[in-house]
């Protein structure tokens, strides 16, 4: 059986998108991290465990 060597990619893969019946799972892009900002910056979560360490650190 012939063996091959993989290099890991320091890039996400893009326009990645997974779909179930109930959820729908997309690599993240400019367009859909700008989206994200306003949730954000409301700080909605307002109470721990917090989803994220920082607002940026998305």
């Amino acid at each position: 059986m012939a063996t091959t060597t993989r290099t890991a990619s320091t890039y996400p893969p893009l326009n990645v998108e997974v779909h179930t019946p109930r959820l729908s799972l997309l690599g993240a892009t400019d367009e859909l991290l700008e989206r994200l900002l306003p949730v954000v910056r409301k700080g909605v979560v307002t109470a721990p465990p917090w989803p994220f360490d920082d607002p940026m650190s998305l």
